[in-house]
């Protein structure tokens, strides 16, 4: 799937802001779970999207980037 164009990057309405821009790295992959880091401009947040019975869930791992918020 091809990314945004650009112009998304800043586009907001009534019903949409942009909460933070940055890069995600992809750390490990299976049917089930992908391991992932979104870097953002305040910091860094590990996570690991898990497929489920019904769908999905986006989990804050407990091991996290040196650079972590808080």
């Amino acid at each position: 799937m091809p990314d945004h164009h650009l112009e998304h990057l800043t586009y907001e309405d009534a019903d949409k802001s942009i909460a933070d821009i940055g890069t995600w790295e992809e750390h490990d992959r299976t049917d089930r779970r992908m391991l992932f880091t979104l870097h953002g401009r305040t910091g860094s947040r590990r996570y690991a999207l898990i497929r489920t019975g019904e769908g999905w869930l986006l989990h804050l791992t407990k091991e996290q980037p040196s650079d972590d918020l808080g």
